[in-house]
């Protein structure tokens, strides 16, 4: 049971891995892709309180995107933090010290995805 759309665009998607059905108008034949929409909180706040105390990307350890690398900068362009899926969040601190509250950006460098994926979040103490 496809069903079938003239656009390429979708809304209202969550999170998680979708397969895409392309059936070319001239019977040319059908083409699928699978593609994984990840998402991450917009801000954090580690406190201590167990409750939003880490910045990560939803479900990346699930996805089997192993290689994959996500960078965390502070509004300078500085190297605060990397972590993969198997390290998979970040904690709000640098060299073992919390950084400040403010908006920091990250550039991600998901396995098998061209271009990498930039963002930014907010800190909150």
């Amino acid at each position: 049971d496809i069903n079938y759309q003239d656009s390429n665009i979708f809304t209202n998607l969550l999170e998680g891995e979708y397969t895409v059905y392309v059936n070319d108008k001239k019977k040319c034949g059908v083409t699928k892709r699978t593609f994984y929409i990840l998402d991450y909180p917009k801000y954090f706040t580690p406190n201590g309180d167990n409750y939003n105390d880490t910045w990560y990307i939803k479900n990346l350890r699930k996805r089997n995107l192993q290689n994959s690398t996500i960078s965390i900068f502070d509004r300078y362009g500085k190297l605060l933090f990397q972590f993969n899926p198997k390290t998979s969040y970040w904690n709000g601190q640098y060299n073992n010290q919390p950084v400040p509250s403010t908006d920091y950006w990250f550039v991600a460098k998901i396995e098998g995805m061209m271009p990498e994926t930039k963002g930014h979040f907010a800190m909150k103490r």
